[in-house]
């Protein structure tokens, strides 16, 4: 009965295979969520910011004393400096605290001790063009701050 007909030839079929295995790929492609919605929109902004500190964080009565370097290799605008005192965030921005790959800066940054622990975090901030981009993922946060003896 199906003796006269003639199937398809094998390679045809394989070029139909390989063109639906591509549609079905751009497809789940265009589908998936995108690295920025993801990880959030600073995240490409934010990669390579990256700061360590070099002198460990202590406060006197009204300064707070720190060395930040650079150890990613884009360059960081400023840092954002945001203390913690029993829940109640204070921030302030390091003034002159821009720094290329590799720099490193020791600052003295005001600073109004209220008692009890205080908390601290330093953020570098990257220029993207028209606004300064805070990197929070790149932060280090400092718990129990010391007095500067």
């Amino acid at each position: 009965m199906f003796e006269s007909k003639t199937a398809m030839s094998p390679l045809i079929a394989t070029v139909f295979l390989l063109a639906f295995a591509v549609a079905l790929g751009v497809m789940i492609m265009n589908w998936s969520p995108s690295t920025e919605e993801l990880l959030g929109p600073d995240y490409t902004v934010c990669e390579n910011a990256q700061i360590q500190i070099t002198k460990t964080p202590c406060f006197s009565t009204d300064v707070l004393n720190v060395g930040i370097k650079n150890m990613g290799n884009k360059k960081i605008s400023a840092i954002m400096v945001i203390s913690s005192y029993d829940g109640n965030p204070l921030s302030v921005t390091i003034k002159d605290s821009s720094m290329i790959a590799t720099e490193q800066i020791e600052r003295s940054v005001p600073f109004m001790y209220r008692g009890g622990d205080v908390d601290v975090e330093f953020i570098p901030l990257i220029n993207d063009g028209e606004q300064l981009v805070q990197c929070k993922n790149q932060g280090i946060k400092i718990s129990s701050l010391k007095y500067c003896s």
